[in-house]
């Protein structure tokens, strides 16, 4: 999620740090879907955890 986020942040162009990333508009989309992945990744752990055994 986190590599997510910071591939959203470069695509949109909010952080300039110079890289072949910033500004391009397929780098914020691929992020948030690696977010969204990450994210989805989660809740289903935290429901295998939860189930008795």
């Amino acid at each position: 999620m986190i590599v997510g986020t910071i591939w959203i942040v470069q695509g949109a162009g909010i952080a300039a740090t110079g890289s072949f990333m910033d500004g391009r508009k397929i780098w914020a989309v691929l992020g948030a879907g690696l977010f969204v992945a990450g994210s989805v990744s989660m809740v289903v752990q935290n429901r295998r955890n939860k189930q008795p055994k």
